[in-house]
């Protein structure tokens, strides 16, 4: 499934010149994370960015233990406290509170841990708190040397995940769209081949950069180490490069030209000329810093459309497409639900584990060599065709609703209605059932005649619970 991290944008505008130097430190984005005991791996997929914290929730625990899910909110009070230490006015603006932080980490970690295929055990939580206790207020900012270490899981390359947590190589896959499931895929070492985009090649594995096409080493540079462009290395929170070195950032109120002169852990930019606290919003907007009225959204919510603040849910929560769920989990049948609630088949029947009733005697998937969609150019109408397996052991009929979006290039995933979209599951042994749909399309869909699309399907029993898989296939046009 897609461990859909979402990224917080700020833009910042005003006198000071540019973007600044990409080798220079930034620190905030460091304190969302993905393994919220403390970081966690950008594979896993949650995270809430420099705006997250406070939402609650998570259901009892599950297959994780009682064990691992004290661990991970008592390594997050930990890490929590260190973070506040080093940098307040930082904690307040992505956190808000000690309470908040611990939620947010402690949470995040144990959907982690909930997550079918996730490996996740007390030893590796600890680990997260021995690493931030050792690091520097730098370090333990930094986005990426921020992160716990990672916690990998069963499922090799080419299964079927909602996060990377469940992937031996720990990398879960992404198409453009943010589908809800993806595959494992497998990440490069040092001196293989790979690409900057996760979207085009490999990427490489934690700790290396996708350098020259290779994967290399590029450590993060302290107080007055190298920041040239030529060495590939950037400066830690806190620091800014200047003339190819690291140097302390600037504090409140002195001079700055740059973006990133201003002290980042002290919760600075540059406006004016002059380097000033970043503002929490306090009418519910999120104009770019720097503009009249310009603010960050406070902790448990996030800049939505209109730039409008809007709440993060909580999992369990009811949220449209509109909304945002905490810690990445996606938005489906109208519920942000957890990876323990979602079953990426991808090809194989898979079961999940669902939390109705009926948990445990449904699956589904969409077989690949099943999917089609073909494109009337001259009338702009998509007809899509899929089978999806059905199986069920419950003791009565299952009531299945189904539904598909389908993503064609960069086109956008376009809702398809289908045909049945809802059915009768009687008990027994996998059936198929064929689904068809029509959507209109644009001129744009032609040009992407004879390559692949990905169709997303997701299943909802209400004894049962949210189930969602993808299958790719080859799109097909006429005249």
């Amino acid at each position: 499934m897609i461990r859909a991290l979402i990224v917080v944008a700020v833009v910042v505008l005003g006198a000071c010149s540019g973007p600044g130097s990409s080798s220079s430190g930034g620190g905030a984005a460091s304190s969302g994370g993905g393994n919220p005991a403390g970081g966690g791996s950008g594979a896993t997929g949650g995270g809430t960015g420099a705006s997250g914290g406070g939402a609650a929730g998570g259901g009892a625990p599950s297959d994780a233990g009682t064990a691992v899910v004290e661990r991970c909110f008592d390594v997050a009070a930990s890490v929590c406290t260190k973070l506040q230490s080093c940098a307040p006015e930082r904690f307040r603006l992505d956190y808000g509170t000690q309470s908040g932080c611990i939620t947010e980490r402690g949470v995040q970690c144990r959907l982690g841990a909930d997550t079918a295929g996730s490996t996740l055990d007390v030893a590796t939580v600890e680990a997260c708190r021995a690493k931030a206790l050792a690091q520097s207020c730098g370090e333990l900012w930094d986005f990426e040397l921020g992160r716990c270490p990672a916690s990998k899981g069963t499922r090799p390359a080419g299964e079927a995940c909602f996060s990377g947590e469940q992937c031996l190589s720990g990398r879960c896959g992404r198409a453009p769209h943010g589908q809800v499931c993806a595959v494992c895929e497998p990440v490069g070492q040092e001196g293989q081949a790979c690409d900057p985009d996760p979207d085009n090649g490999m990427t490489c594995t934690e700790g290396f950069q996708c350098i020259n096409a290779q994967c290399a080493a590029a450590p993060v540079s302290k107080e007055n180490e190298t920041c040239a462009a030529s060495s590939f290395r950037r400066c830690l929170p806190g620091l800014r490069c200047v003339q190819d070195v690291c140097r302390p950032q600037l504090g409140a109120d002195a001079g700055g030209t740059e973006f990133d002169d201003c002290s980042s852990l002290q919760g600075l930019f540059c406006d004016q000329g002059r380097c000033t606290p970043q503002p929490l919003s306090a009418d519910g907007g999120c104009w770019p810093l720097g503009l009249p009225g310009g603010a960050l959204c406070g902790p448990g919510t996030v800049c939505g459309q209109g730039f409008r603040c809007i709440p993060l849910l909580s999992p369990g929560a009811a949220c449209t497409a509109s909304d945002v769920c905490a810690f990445g989990l996606p938005c489906l049948g109208g519920t942000c639900v957890r990876g323990d609630q979602v079953s990426c088949g991808g090809g194989s029947l898979d079961g999940g584990s669902g939390t109705g009733p009926d948990a445990g005697h449904f699956g589904f998937d969409v077989p690949p060599g099943t999917v089609s969609l073909s494109i009337a150019c001259d009338g702009g109408l998509a007809t899509l065709a899929f089978t999806g397996r059905y199986r069920s052991s419950a003791p009565a009929d299952l009531s299945v609703n189904v539904a598909a979006t389908v993503s064609v290039g960069l086109g956008g995933a376009q809702a398809v209605p289908l045909t049945p979209d809802a059915f009768r599951l009687p008990p027994g042994p996998a059936v198929g059932q064929l689904h068809t749909g029509q959507l209109a399309t644009d001129a744009g869909w032609c040009q992407a005649c004879g390559q692949t699309f990905t169709v997303f399907v997701e299943a909802t029993v209400p004894t049962e619970g949210k189930f969602s898989t993808s299958a790719p296939g080859t799109l097909s046009c006429s005249p």
